[in-house]
């Protein structure tokens, strides 16, 4: 069936994708070994596409629901290319529409909604907009044969075009989604299960160990799906009850862990097992010369339908475009420029707010000497500011009532103080009562455990660290309390 108005998709050709042709002296090639070299070499292609890089929506397709010239609803679909479950390229060249409308108003449709929803409807209808792969015969041309035949058997199809077939189809409850992507909502589950029960710490105390956390992850697991079967709860959501702790420097390998589970253990326990050589096609009369498989289908979104007493489009409501479901692939530049603009730090962290903490040590009447504590990171494991130097700092005593400091100090001496981390003591040239310091993040240096020293600014960046009194990204103010 036609949902949308253009012509679209196909199966066809023969052949073992897993053989091809040995070519030797005096062998007589035919149509069927033409057929088997095209199959292999297409059938590498496809694996390599569904198997390494994955299937959806590739660029484009974006659906939305908008009024006609005639004011009536329609369906559209941007063009834009995808990836079949089979590996397939998909492209679909022109816009493409469908009356909405018109489509609820067809009596089968009409009847299929009502028995799914009601009459009258108690919920809206939802239909599913997919996206499926065929080939269409073109190009007919003139072929030998034996005497005696019709015009019909004098001509054949030439070529094999690339085409696409949308429709609408109905979510009904209690049925398969259509079409079937039970690895891509595994593939959800599975991510979304490891990101709630695998916590990455710098602590040292109750850790997981490698082999609990295999157990955990495979009983967690739910058995194989047979075809037709509901989508399942791939992952048992309070299995374990607690979460994992991991150390930082092993959350690498436990991940390599989980990743390798899942392709070794259950994306092939959770993929579609219908994965065949029949697609559809357009059969010389125009109609489909067979049954679209849902598992070469591609789910674009999925429409929430308002509908009336009798049934038909209720167009006082709007039609909510849903694109939670569709799978889609992000090409390998986006990732690449995700992945060197990003933070690179194991630990993901909220942005904690933080400071240079001022105290007054001592005032004899001379040079006053104030104590200033970095606090980097978690009190248990603070990472080591390695330089901090007079040049670093600047300091600025009140000139006027009104609290503005204009008045540079001299900075004399900046000491750390022994046998406590990123503690320092910084002597100054002055009998003012208010001060204010200015830290330059952009001088000053931390060296990270277990790699290279870097400037605290880019630290702070990196370690979602806001000090409080940072007014730009390398420039923090702390006030000192005033001298009596």
């Amino acid at each position: 069936m036609e949902d949308f108005t253009s012509r679209m998709a196909t199966p066809g050709g023969s052949g073992d994708p897993t053989k091809h042709v040995n070519y030797t002296y005096g062998m007589v090639l035919g149509v069927d070994d033409l057929t088997q070299e095209f199959a292999y070499h297409s059938g590498r292609d496809h694996w390599m596409a569904r198997d390494s890089i994955g299937y959806g929506t590739i660029n484009g397709l974006r659906v939305t629901v908008a009024p006609n010239a005639s004011g009536e609803l329609e369906v559209n679909v941007s063009p834009g290319t995808a990836v079949s479950p089979r590996g397939q390229l998909i492209h679909v060249n022109t816009a493409q529409c469908a009356n909405l409308e018109k489509w609820l108003a067809i009596a089968k449709n009409k009847k299929a909604v009502g028995d799914e929803v009601g009459v009258p409807p108690v919920t809206p209808a939802v239909l599913s907009v997919v996206l499926c792969y065929r080939s269409c015969p073109t190009d007919k041309v003139p072929v030998p044969g034996e005497p005696c035949r019709s015009e019909e058997d004098t001509m054949a199809y030439s070529r094999l075009r690339d085409d696409f077939k949308l429709e609408l189809r109905l979510k009904k409850t209690n049925t398969m989604p259509s079409p079937d992507q039970r690895e891509e909502d595994a593939l959800r589950d599975f991510i979304k299960w490891l990101n709630e029960h695998l916590v990455v710490t710098e602590d040292e105390d109750d850790l997981t160990s490698e082999a609990d956390f295999i157990a955990a992850v495979l009983d967690a697991a739910a058995p194989p799906v047979l075809p037709g079967d509901l989508p399942p709860v791939f992952m048992i959501d309070n299995s374990p009850p607690n979460p994992m702790r991991v150390n930082v420097s092993q959350a690498a390998e436990f991940r390599r862990i989980a990743f390798r589970l899942w392709v070794t253990e259950f994306r092939p326990r959770w993929r579609p097992l219908q994965f065949n050589t029949q697609s559809a096609s357009c059969a010389p009369d125009g109609s489909d010369a067979g049954t679209i498989p849902d598992d070469n289908c591609v789910l674009l979104a999925d429409l929430r339908v308002p509908l009336t007493a009798d049934v038909l489009l209720d167009t006082t409501t709007p039609v909510r475009v849903l694109e939670d479901r569709r799978p889609y692939v992000v090409h390998q530049r986006m990732l690449q420029e995700w992945l060197l603009g990003g933070s690179f730090d194991e630990v993901a962290r909220p942005k904690v707010q933080t400071l240079p903490l001022v105290t007054i040590v001592r005032d004899t009447g001379g040079a006053p000497v104030f104590r200033f504590w970095f606090h980097l990171d978690t009190l248990t494991n603070q990472i080591a500011l390695t330089s901090f130097t007079a040049g670093d700092l600047m300091a600025l005593s009140e000139t006027d009532g009104a609290g503005d400091f204009f008045d540079p100090l001299t900075v004399l001496n900046v000491t750390p103080v022994a046998t406590m981390r990123n503690v320092y003591e910084v002597e100054l040239d002055t009998d003012a009562r208010l001060i204010r310091f200015v830290f330059n993040l952009d001088s000053m240096k931390v060296q990270p455990e277990g790699g290279d020293a870097l400037l605290l600014a880019k630290y702070a960046v990196a370690r979602h660290i806001n000090f409080i009194g940072q007014d730009s990204p390398a420039r923090v103010t702390a006030f000192a309390p005033p001298l009596i």
